[in-house]
């Protein structure tokens, strides 16, 4: 029967039963649960730096978990103060941390809530980047053409039929978007935030 106990206490058996008793349910390994909640870590600096990964001797497997162990005592803290574990919402033990279910539930809904945060932010930052592609394109297309323009003058070929259709066909494709441009610039005080989706992409790329 000793033998017995001192291989249930040595893995980790009696210490999770006490946690269940204490309410605890929830139980992860502190790496699993830095892989699972990275994304809320607040301070990047406890990540992997200075870890020992690639060498499993005893001392450097020590220093990893301790790491992990680390990592998660901050994560829970930074979102649920000190009083967390004093109202035994969630205790630390030797290799895993013990939750209410409550506490991981509100961890995985703060993870979604981020990805989602996340996402949106990605879209913005796309939608405000292809908007400042079509700006530049209509800018640059009046350019050059005013540029061929003075060229065609210069080289006293303006008045030439074939010249002067291409001016005018290429005209007629780009000032109304420079027109949109413009007006747009004057409602939106040249926020490119809020002028480039508005600004007709099929014609642009066109």
């Amino acid at each position: 029967r000793k033998e017995v106990l001192e291989q249930l206490v040595h893995g980790g058996v009696v210490a999770a039963l006490e946690m269940r008793q204490r309410g605890l349910p929830d139980r992860m390994d502190y790496e699993e649960f830095c892989g699972v909640y990275e994304m809320l870590e607040l301070a990047s600096t406890h990540r992997r730096k200075g870890v020992l990964m690639c060498d499993e001797d005893s001392e450097s497997s020590r220093q990893r978990k301790k790491h992990f162990k680390v990592r998660c005592q901050k994560m829970l803290t930074n979102l649920f103060g000190e009083q967390g574990e004093v109202h035994a919402e969630f205790a630390f033990g030797h290799s895993k941390v013990f939750m209410k279910s409550h506490v991981n539930a509100l961890l995985r809904a703060a993870v979604g809530l981020r990805q989602t945060n996340l996402a949106k932010l990605v879209q913005r930052r796309w939608r405000v980047h292809f908007g400042n592609e079509r700006i530049r394109k209509i800018d640059e297309a009046r350019e050059m053409l005013e540029e061929v323009r003075v060229l065609a003058k210069e080289h006293g070929v303006a008045d030439l039929r074939g010249v002067r259709q291409a001016l005018e066909g290429a005209s007629s494709k780009i000032q109304p978007l420079v027109d949109t441009l413009q007006a747009l610039r004057k409602e939106h005080d040249h926020d490119t935030k809020k002028i480039g989706p508005k600004l007709p992409s099929d014609k642009v790329a066109a």
